[in-house]
């Protein structure tokens, strides 16, 4: 088993010395979470549009990831869903946090 320091991976066989950059686990868009939960509970978009009163539309761009969520959002898909508004502030946080990172690191390239 390789060795874990810092953000290398280095191998315990030193003629097969291997070092690799870790990359971070992918952060997925608040909208995949989304349809996992409309297809987990089998409610179709339009019924979640109901539920929150959000416009079937904008429940679409979301799931697609064509929109972040916002604060209102949040609550409205909390009620809707039985978890905390805080779940899917976090979701987009994290997404928009991933992203920022990987543009810089594609800047520093």
């Amino acid at each position: 088993m390789p060795a874990q320091h810092g953000g290398l991976s280095v191998s315990p066989h030193p003629e097969r010395m291997v070092v690799q950059l870790r990359r971070p686990a992918k952060v997925w868009h608040p909208g995949t979470f989304l349809e996992e939960e409309l297809k987990a509970r089998r409610w179709a978009r339009c019924r979640l549009a109901l539920l929150t009163n959000i416009p079937a539309s904008t429940i679409d761009k979301l799931i697609t990831g064509q929109l972040s969520v916002t604060a209102d959002m949040s609550k409205s898909l909390a009620r809707a869903s039985g978890t905390s508004t805080d779940y899917w502030v976090n979701l987009q946080y994290a997404y928009d946090a991933a992203n920022r990172a990987e543009e810089r690191n594609n800047a520093d390239d």
